[in-house]
């Protein structure tokens, strides 16, 4: 395993000042490193590019191929303390998300003077990212530790290649600022608590816990707190029935829900059955874009609900 420790630097790359790699070398003219951008980041996580460079080196007195037959695999970590006191704090694994507009084939052998990269997503809660901020905010800097690993042929194509395995380890300087904007730019795809007039503090309750849970990559927890919230505030207003698709024809039928709605209310109950009955669901499809539609669409159920033309 080889480990590289770096200082930011300024990268032109694509234009966009990023946080660059020192690279790692292998067999004299194959570099691998990797770039972050400090300010073009994704809104669901870490984004890391891997690059994979075929330097064909006068010096290297070779004409060589290389060929990754696995995908890039790793994770990212921050880290706390120095020496034997240092932690490693697990930010999440890598997801390949190269060419996923589905518009180009990859080709993985990079021949001489080729560079390959790859676009990796790391997926992380604010509750790890805040973890990552007060670390840079008490020292400066966020120590970001980036581990990968993929299998390559060397020589690639040639009768004697070997397939190797390549495991290069680089931990990142960032800056406080640089953090700081990071975790900015992920707050902003939070779920936001909206004042719902006039809805009975328990079913608010209710509302508030799903918010909570989709902000914390809960989704199955948020679906299933938003059915609750639904089915209390169809109780409050007046539903008999004890099953909630009865319950919300039963209030469409009193005037308390459109038409519309009701089609919205019945979406709700589709995904928190997913939690509300674990021997026959499907929860683990439950994405978080689904938590936060569910959440969408009981916020104008209880609106519509609650508004002031049927507040009672």
């Amino acid at each position: 395993m080889k480990r590289c420790y770096i200082a930011p630097v300024a990268s032109s790359g694509v234009g966009i000042a990023s946080l660059v790699g020192l690279p790692i070398r292998y067999h004299n003219h194959i570099s691998a490193y990797p770039s972050i951008p400090e300010t073009e980041q994704a809104l669901g996580g870490l984004l890391v590019y891997f690059m994979l460079e075929n330097d064909d080196s006068p010096n290297a007195n070779t004409n060589q191929n290389i060929e990754v037959v696995s995908g890039i695999q790793g994770f990212a970590a921050y880290l706390t303390g120095d020496g034997d006191s240092t932690k490693r704090h697990l930010l999440g694994d890598f997801i390949d998300i190269t060419g996923c507009d589905g518009k180009c084939l990859r080709d993985f052998r990079v021949s001489p003077n080729g560079k390959l990269e790859v676009i990796l997503l790391c997926p992380l809660t604010m509750e790890k990212a805040e973890g990552m901020l007060e670390t840079a905010e008490s020292t400066g800097v966020a120590t970001l530790e980036l581990l990968f690993q993929f299998f390559a042929a060397y020589p690639a194509g040639k009768a004697w290649q070997k397939t190797n395995r390549y495991d290069p380890v680089f931990n990142l300087q960032v800056p406080k600022l640089v953090v700081e904007g990071w975790v900015a730019h992920w707050s902003s795809a939070r779920e936001e608590v909206q004042e719902i007039p006039n809805v009975p503090a328990e079913v608010y309750r209710d509302y508030v816990e799903a918010v909570r849970a989709a902000n914390i990559g809960a989704p199955r927890a948020s679906v299933s707190m938003s059915r609750r919230a639904l089915q209390s505030a169809l109780k409050q207003k007046g539903a008999k029935t004890e099953n909630l698709h009865d319950q919300i024809e039963e209030l469409a039928a009193s005037g308390h829900l459109t038409q519309a709605t009701k089609s919205l209310a019945h979406g709700i109950r589709y995904f928190g059955n997913f939690g509300a009955h674990p021997a026959n669901d499907i929860l683990e499809d439950v994405r978080l874009e689904d938590a936060k539609l569910s959440l969408q669409v009981l916020r104008k159920v209880l609106k519509e609900m609650y508004g002031p033309a049927r507040a009672k």
